[in-house]
């Protein structure tokens, strides 16, 4: 099973250090790692002298022996990931929700874009052009999310009810549940199938399958907004992906055991 050209290299590399928990991988056994994928030695280079330069790895040596390891912005951003493969907790949420209004006719367009891609990826969704909301709970600390944009003035932030009350058939539209529901559905299915592939699959293969099919849920996973039950359409397919993941998960670990074992 070969590098399908939906999964970036550089997200193979990331997946790998994410997945396997090791702090630091030399050059070979990354090499090793993610030739069942199908990062080429040169491509492998370049990715790791990318992400060294974001900031996402740092390098130290043992001897002549360069050692990768994921940093602590890699760490964090790992970190809001696996938040996708857990049920959000709201039980006893009593409707409050977060809102964040903003005003930047001012601001150039890059920084303009910034902070809405902020909003995005935060699940924050818009009232109106210049108010967005998104359900309240303290353990998400939204307000550091934005700090840089409130201490300078740009957005204002508040905890308050929301009039008229946002219904699930409102959230369904403001959070597009039906569309996302639909891809989960299919990821599903999906997950399913590449399980029972893993049967016939050596080593190798089951490896890469760990690495492709975890990165198709991921990405899908990835726009939950993780909302409270009660703004949820029925037969909402999240909980049920999340299983899924954790079964195929851990059968392609436990197939592909031969194969990485060995190189760590």
């Amino acid at each position: 099973m070969r590098y399908n050209g939906f999964m970036k290299e550089s997200e193979a590399v990331f997946a790998v250090f994410a997945s396997l928990g090791y702090s630091g991988l030399r050059f070979s056994q990354l090499k090793e790692l993610l030739r069942p994928i199908g990062v080429s030695e040169t491509n492998l280079r370049s990715v790791l002298s990318r992400m060294s330069t974001r900031g996402m790895l740092t390098v130290r040596k043992e001897g002549k022996t360069a050692i990768y390891v994921f940093s602590e912005s890699a760490r964090r951003y790992g970190g809001r990931i696996s938040r996708r493969f857990s049920e959000p907790l709201w039980e006893g949420w009593n409707g409050d929700y977060f809102l964040l209004s903003f005003f930047q006719s001012g601001a150039p367009g890059s920084e303009r874009h910034r902070l809405r891609r902020a909003l995005t990826d935060q699940a924050l969704r818009p009232l109106n052009p210049g108010l967005w909301v998104r359900p309240w709970q303290s353990e998400e600390r939204l307000e550091s999310v934005f700090s840089e944009w409130i201490e300078d003035g740009t957005c204002r932030w508040m905890v308050s009810k929301v009039h008229p009350e946002i219904g699930a058939g409102d959230a369904i539209r403001m959070w597009d549940l039906g569309r996302l529901n639909d891809r989960m559905k299919a990821a599903v299915e999906g997950a399913e199938k590449a399980r029972v592939l893993l049967d016939s699959a050596g080593p190798e293969e089951a490896f890469a399958a760990k690495f492709q099919t975890g990165d198709m849920i991921v990405k899908v996973l990835a726009e939950d907004p993780l909302l409270p039950r009660c703004l949820l359409p029925e037969g909402w397919a999240a909980g049920k992906l999340r299983a899924e993941f954790r079964n195929f998960d851990a059968r392609a670990t436990e197939k592909s055991r031969p194969f990485w074992s060995v190189i760590l």
